[in-house]
Protein backbone atom coordinates (compact mmCIF):
# COMPACT_ATOMS: atom_id res chain seq x y z
CA UNK A 1 0.00 0.00 0.00
CA UNK A 2 2.78 2.43 0.70
CA UNK A 3 4.14 1.75 -2.46
CA UNK A 4 1.13 2.67 -4.54
CA UNK A 5 0.89 5.37 -2.34
CA UNK A 6 4.33 7.21 -2.85
CA UNK A 7 4.14 6.03 -7.13
CA UNK A 8 1.10 8.28 -7.03
CA UNK A 9 2.33 11.57 -5.12
CA UNK A 10 5.29 10.91 -7.55
CA UNK A 11 4.15 10.69 -10.88
CA UNK A 12 2.61 13.20 -13.02
CA UNK A 13 -0.07 11.50 -14.13
CA UNK A 14 -2.14 7.93 -13.19
CA UNK A 15 -0.17 5.86 -16.05
CA UNK A 16 2.18 3.87 -14.14
CA UNK A 17 2.88 0.18 -14.66
CA UNK A 18 4.35 -2.03 -11.69
CA UNK A 19 5.95 -5.42 -11.71
CA UNK A 20 5.66 -7.30 -8.50
CA UNK A 21 8.90 -10.23 -8.45
CA UNK A 22 8.49 -13.50 -7.40
CA UNK A 23 9.65 -14.54 -3.64
CA UNK A 24 12.36 -16.09 -5.98
CA UNK A 25 13.15 -13.36 -8.15
CA UNK A 26 13.36 -11.15 -5.21
CA UNK A 27 15.84 -13.17 -3.27
CA UNK A 28 17.94 -13.52 -6.35
CA UNK A 29 17.61 -9.41 -6.66
CA UNK A 30 18.28 -8.38 -3.57
CA UNK A 31 18.01 -10.88 -0.77
CA UNK A 32 14.51 -9.81 -0.48
CA UNK A 33 11.60 -11.30 0.86
CA UNK A 34 9.64 -8.89 -1.42
CA UNK A 35 9.98 -6.64 -4.71
CA UNK A 36 8.40 -4.80 -6.63
CA UNK A 37 9.15 -1.78 -9.12
CA UNK A 38 7.27 0.59 -11.13
CA UNK A 39 8.04 3.36 -14.07
CA UNK A 40 6.13 6.64 -14.60
CA UNK A 41 6.67 9.96 -15.89
CA UNK A 42 7.40 12.58 -13.00
CA UNK A 43 6.10 15.35 -11.58
CA UNK A 44 7.67 18.51 -12.45
CA UNK A 45 7.21 19.57 -8.81
CA UNK A 46 9.40 16.24 -8.31
CA UNK A 47 12.03 16.41 -10.83
CA UNK A 48 11.85 19.23 -13.35
CA UNK A 49 15.35 18.28 -15.07
CA UNK A 50 14.63 14.18 -15.37
CA UNK A 51 10.81 13.40 -16.93
CA UNK A 52 10.91 9.89 -16.16
CA UNK A 53 11.89 7.35 -13.14
CA UNK A 54 11.69 4.02 -12.18
CA UNK A 55 10.67 3.63 -8.22
CA UNK A 56 12.23 0.02 -6.83
CA UNK A 57 10.83 -1.23 -3.50
CA UNK A 58 12.60 -3.64 -1.55
CA UNK A 59 10.93 -5.57 1.93
CA UNK A 60 13.29 -7.64 4.08
CA UNK A 61 11.05 -9.10 6.64
CA UNK A 62 11.97 -8.84 10.33
CA UNK A 63 14.69 -5.89 8.86
CA UNK A 64 14.00 -2.97 6.88
CA UNK A 65 12.13 -1.69 3.37
CA UNK A 66 14.17 0.33 1.04
CA UNK A 67 12.85 2.57 -1.08
CA UNK A 68 15.45 3.93 -4.57
CA UNK A 69 13.90 6.16 -7.35
CA UNK A 70 15.83 6.12 -10.30
CA UNK A 71 15.51 9.43 -12.38
CA UNK A 72 16.52 9.63 -16.13
CA UNK A 73 15.86 11.19 -19.04
CA UNK A 74 16.29 8.91 -21.62
CA UNK A 75 14.45 5.16 -20.76
CA UNK A 76 17.23 3.13 -23.72
CA UNK A 77 20.21 4.98 -21.95
CA UNK A 78 18.99 4.39 -18.35
CA UNK A 79 18.30 0.51 -18.68
CA UNK A 80 21.83 -0.59 -18.08
CA UNK A 81 22.78 1.65 -16.04
CA UNK A 82 20.19 0.86 -13.42
CA UNK A 83 20.73 -2.89 -13.94
CA UNK A 84 24.14 -2.28 -12.47
CA UNK A 85 22.99 -0.07 -9.59
CA UNK A 86 19.92 -2.54 -8.80
CA UNK A 87 22.99 -5.49 -8.50
CA UNK A 88 24.37 -3.44 -5.81
CA UNK A 89 21.43 -3.21 -4.44
CA UNK A 90 21.08 -5.88 -1.41
CA UNK A 91 20.08 -6.56 2.04
CA UNK A 92 23.10 -8.38 3.73
CA UNK A 93 22.86 -12.39 3.49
Amino acid sequence: MLFTTITERLAAGRHSPRREYSPAEAKQLSNADWAVASVFDVDPAVSAEYPEALLLALHKRGKADAYVMFLYRDPERAKPIIHEAQSALSFVR
